[in-house]
């Protein structure tokens, strides 16, 4: 446990929440249905496009390093 609690990725993680929850209570519209499927919208392309690269490295067809 300490060991995750030290690392980076749980800091960079721990920021984001933090900065979440003070836009949110800055702008309640933050947290709004709309808000959520635009984040969610803007993020297909990129994920589809990740996906592919899965396939790609857990076939080990290619080194895309």
């Amino acid at each position: 446990m300490k060991k995750i609690l030290r690392s980076s990725e749980f800091f960079v993680a721990l920021v984001v929440m933090v900065l979440c929850i003070i836009i949110g209570l800055i702008n309640p519209v933050f947290f709004s249905w709309e808000n959520l499927f635009d984040l969610l919208r803007s993020g297909v392309v990129t994920g589809i496009l990740a996906l592919g690269c899965l396939i790609v490295i857990v076939s080990g067809g290619t080194d895309v390093s």
